[in-house]
């Protein structure tokens, strides 16, 4: 990374926000839609000033990070999948050497498993719109080098109330009489945010090592965790007797063997696996820290 000049493509947001402030330096520079957070002095600029910062600021590397979990359909396909076309064919026009792009966890959409996995509406649309720019950046020939990470359920503290984990520990800790579970067996990967951090750098760092034209890694914590096992963690550490309504869904005996089995920390190279990440129990007690201090902004 050293002497590299990266662009990340948003620091809007829980993820972006880390970025900027795990990244700032004179070599990097990152992109926001909020006009009232452009700061040439800190090298953030605005979306729309793209295809300038990369024929100006002799960019190497692209962090495709832009994304939203939220919005219409037409919304989610528009920021997670065109924007994200439009930002890769833009960069095809300039001499860089990585385009890394950040990537959901692939397996909850796998055909190998039952439809009702992830349910339907909201979070169907959102996997939709990043495996349509997912199909097209893997097939897409370039001069650079194509990197794709995947991530489950990034978390941490001060996270957006409408995200799953920071939305469910509010919820308990509200005593929400209206709290519903859904298939509380599926196994699912809580990375946390710092570690989320590492592995981007320690891919940075390491991007010499690469030297195929496409490949695939995981960010991803060294455990998988039931839906069950998330919610009783936040009920213990909150000492919550608070009733949940669980819902069995459709899992089918071999459902967890296959998610596993497709996002799986082993799937990476050992030189980008982290030797420790910070556990569920851990990282929640982090997160409900912040909201006993009422300091969730």
């Amino acid at each position: 990374m050293k002497n590299k000049r990266i662009l990340f493509t948003s620091i809007d947001g829980f993820i972006g926000s880390h970025i900027l402030s795990s990244f700032k330096g004179k070599n990097n520079f990152f992109l926001t839609d909020k006009i009232d957070r452009v700061n040439n002095k800190e090298r953030i600029f605005h979306f729309r000033d793209f295809e300038n910062i990369i024929r100006t600021k002799n960019i190497n590397i692209v962090f495709n990070n832009r994304g939203v979990l939220l919005g219409s359909p037409s919304k989610l396909d528009r920021i997670n999948n065109i924007d994200s076309r439009k930002i890769f064919n833009i960069t095809t026009k300039y001499n860089i050497d990585y385009f890394i792009n950040l990537d959901t966890n692939k397996a909850l959409i796998s055909p190998r498993l039952p439809s009702g996995i992830i349910g339907h509406g909201k979070g169907m649309d959102y996997h939709l719109s990043k495996q349509s720019f997912r199909g097209f950046f893997i097939k897409t020939i370039s001069s650079f080098l194509r990197i794709n990470v995947y991530c489950d359920i990034i978390y941490g503290p001060k996270d957006k109330l409408h995200k799953f984990v920071n939305k469910t520990v509010f919820e308990i800790l509200n005593n929400d009489k209206n709290i519903n579970l859904y298939n509380p067996n599926l196994k699912r990967n809580f990375l946390y945010i710092e570690d989320f951090i590492k592995y981007t750098k320690k891919l940075l760092n390491s991007l010499g090592r690469i030297d195929k034209d496409y490949t695939e890694y995981y960010f991803a914590s060294k455990e998988f965790n039931s839906l069950e096992e998330f919610i009783n963690l936040i009920k213990k550490i909150l000492k919550s007797r608070i009733y949940i309504k669980i819902y069995k869904g459709n899992l089918y005996k071999k459902t967890n063997d296959i998610l596993m089995k497709e996002f799986y920390i082993k799937n990476n190279p050992k030189w980008i696996r982290l030797n420790h990440t910070i556990n569920l129990e851990t990282g929640l007690k982090k997160v409900i820290k912040t909201f006993l201090r009422g300091d969730t902004k």
